[in-house]
């Protein structure tokens, strides 16, 4: 496990370092084209050009050499410690919780932009889970004097769990740390025992011993 983590380090710093050089470049072809486009001629506009075309390119060759490297680094490193770690637990990079399921949650609400990934799937303590990291981004539109800007904010950035129980609870329960359940269920807000804990989390319930079953050590 050391030797592929040491060489997942030397193949990162080496695209990073390669996307470093280019932005160098870059950067040289900016400050170049400047003065030529402060003195309103066109008179030697051609090598800083040249320049910024090269720079480009080379920071886009380590953008895309760091992708991969990202890529190989899941298949190869990360899949084996999560064998390692859970036994018998399934790692898929390249899919994810889908949207019924993140949704069923209900307490997010719905994104105009939706991605997941990094699934895991296995059972720990006899319970079966699946979870995967998820993004959730909202449409914004901007109007200005040139134009219409179009932009997404991420507003939920983070992992999700399923759980799969042996035993069947009644009611429905969330415990959040902001906002409210995004849900027509007739949720009641709920005080436990612990005063930090009501502190920092809000307990909401339709079935006020239930969360004290669930929530109590």
């Amino acid at each position: 496990m050391q030797e592929k983590l040491d060489r997942f380090n030397n193949l990162k710093k080496g695209s990073e370092k390669i996307s470093l050089i280019g932005f160098v470049i870059l950067g040289v072809g900016v400050i170049l084209l400047i003065p030529i486009l402060l003195s309103g001629g066109e008179d030697g506009m051609f090598f800083p050009i040249i320049v910024i075309t090269i720079g480009m390119i080379v920071s886009m060759v380590g953008a895309a050499k760091f992708s991969s490297v990202k890529r190989s680094f899941k298949f190869d490193v990360l899949s084996d410690y999560f064998q390692e770690a859970i036994p018998g637990v399934n790692y898929y990079p390249d899919r994810g919780l889908s949207g019924t399921e993140v949704y069923q949650t209900e307490f997010l609400k719905r994104a105009d932009r939706f991605h997941s990934e990094d699934l895991l799937q296995g059972q720990m303590d006899g319970v079966d889970f699946v979870s995967s990291d998820v993004k959730l981004e909202e449409r914004h539109v901007q109007h200005t004097k040139n134009g219409t800007r179009v932009y997404y904010v991420t507003y939920f950035l983070g992992r999700v769990f399923k759980f799969t129980f042996n035993k069947e609870f009644d009611g429905y329960l969330q415990v959040l740390e902001s906002g409210s359940p995004l849900s027509s269920r007739k949720f009641k807000k709920v005080q436990l025992e612990s005063i930090d804990f009501n502190k920092k989390f809000k307990t909401y319930s339709t079935e006020e011993l239930n969360a004290f079953y669930v929530l109590t050590p």
